[in-house]
């Protein structure tokens, strides 16, 4: 397997988001701050609809900031996701269901012009690293949820981007499904290497899958506080009775229901 690159730092720093509308405006976002150094993989929970989305969001340059500035390695999120620094996946995978995997993960490449061989190169190492080399010609209506997910991830890594924007990834999965799906995530961010911010209203699975948990506010959302987790890796089911994860996850359960 050829070298996947590597992931880039993000640096937030006084960013608001008000949105306007004809009812009004509502101020989403006040003043953020957070850095996230290269290859974290660092999660936001907070209450639902507090905002953690839109800094997401902003992260991608998928919405501008009302005010603050955000960098990824010194670049603005504009031209980091020109420069395809930035891959997304959501909470549905949105695979398109007449392609099959395999082509569903040159998709981006398609775009971009690659030769065809050397689509076809890149999409075969990426769905061997998520497990679904064997799937490559079927349709996505052929796999399960979580191969699904899985195909999603691979193609989002198709043009190497050093920041990986995962929103609520595994949220329509069932519980089994999403807890495997967890560990593989954490497999696949070990060998490629990415930085990843990664939402989730579950804070068992953020404490077990990230470097840094941070806990947002009801809306407007602001960071309440930044919980770095010691966990050693690899993270395995056992950490879930570690003192530190049930430290972890009493202390931002009890942040959230103060401030819900």
């Amino acid at each position: 397997m050829t070298d996947m690159g590597a992931g880039a730092a993000i640096h937030v720093e006084h960013v608001s988001k008000t949105f306007v509308t004809k009812d009004g405006t509502t101020e989403a976002v006040a003043d953020v701050s957070f850095d996230v150094p290269s290859g974290s993989f660092v999660s936001l929970i907070g209450p639902s609809g507090c905002g953690k989305t839109t800094v997401a969001r902003m992260i991608g340059d998928l919405l501008a900031p009302t005010s603050g500035e955000i960098t990824i390695d010194g670049e603005s999120p504009s031209v980091a996701r020109g420069h395809r620094r930035i891959g997304f996946v959501f909470q549905r995978p949105t695979l398109v269901a007449w392609r099959s995997v395999l082509k569903n993960v040159t998709l981006p490449l398609d775009v971009l012009g690659w030769p065809r061989a050397k689509k076809r190169e890149r999409a075969m190492e990426l769905l061997d690293l998520v497990g679904l080399a064997d799937f490559a010609n079927h349709r996505p209506d052929q796999l399960s949820g979580g191969m699904q997910h899985r195909a999603a991830i691979a193609r989002a890594l198709s043009y190497d981007p050093g920041v990986l924007i995962m929103d609520e990834p595994f949220g329509a999965l069932d519980l089994i499904t999403r807890d495997r799906m967890g560990f593989e995530l954490l497999r696949i961010w070990a060998e490629a290497k990415k930085t990843v911010i990664f939402i989730t209203h579950s804070i068992e699975e953020a404490v077990l899958l990230s470097t840094t948990v941070l806990a947002m506010a009801a809306r407007p959302t602001y960071v309440q506080e930044l919980v770095p987790i010691t966990l050693e890796r690899p993270r395995v089911v056992e950490h879930r009775q570690d003192p530190r994860f049930l430290q972890a996850t009493a202390k931002l359960r009890e942040m959230l229901e103060q401030n819900g």
